[in-house]
């Protein structure tokens, strides 16, 4: 469901770039094929799509604004696609400006109360990309946690845990050298300008390879046990 308050553009609506700072809320609906449907299992898929050459031809090709775009090779493009899931963020809830119930790596639990067939149940999503690196490392007013509570705590761990070896992961993208593995503990000056460099090299090169991206939303019904 897209309206002026719930899009991938921006809050304000509009045909708006989605670029770094950008932030808004997107519903889904979800319609109960039974009326004893348990908890669903909800998986965020981003697919990033280039646009092509005038006489350039490849498989899922679609148009849109009359520009002829098709899906980024997900081998070729690795990068891309992880980058994508640690800069487009997508939250359960927000409250002012910061945000909770982080949904991480794109996968969420829902539990539908007295469902009903066939009848829409809405989800919505607030989503966020941060405008720069001290929005998640910072709590507060500003940034993307009010606390340092546990979701914080997530969110630092997967980007220590992932922030060295290759030239890029999920947050962080060198273009010719190795990533060092950050430190949050003894974080200075120096550490944090060097990886918010880090950050905003992996922002150019999201928005250099792409041009429009497909959001999906698949639903499942959880398997249970006796």
């Amino acid at each position: 469901m897209v309206s002026g308050e719930s899009n991938i553009y921006n809050q304000a609506g509009g045909k708006a770039s989605l670029s770094p700072g950008s932030t808004g809320k997107i519903t889904f609906y979800i319609i109960p094929q039974a009326a004893n449907l348990g908890t669903i299992n909800c998986e965020l898929k981003i697919t990033p799509y280039r646009v092509l050459e005038e006489n350039e031809t490849v498989t899922g090709e679609i148009t849109v604004d009359q520009e002829r775009i098709a899906p980024l090779d997900e081998t070729e493009n690795a990068n891309i696609y992880s980058l994508l899931q640690g800069h487009v963020l997508f939250f359960r809830a927000k409250n002012g400006n910061n945000y909770s119930n982080w949904v991480q790596n794109g996968s969420f639990d829902v539990t539908i109360e007295n469902p009903t067939k066939d009848k829409p149940q809405e989800i919505t999503l607030n989503w966020i990309w941060p405008f720069q690196f001290n929005q998640y490392v910072s709590v507060g007013n500003s940034a993307l946690f009010a606390s340092k509570t546990g979701e914080y705590d997530s969110m630092m761990t997967e980007m220590q845990d992932t922030s060295s070896g290759f030239n890029y992961n999920k947050y962080f993208y060198s273009p010719t050298t190795a990533l060092g593995k950050i430190n949050f503990t003894n974080m200075n000056a120096a550490t944090r300008t060097t990886y918010s460099g880090y950050y905003n090299s992996a922002d150019e090169a999201i928005g250099s390879s792409t041009r429009y991206f497909l959001l999906e939303l698949n639903a499942t019904e959880k398997e249970t046990t006796a």
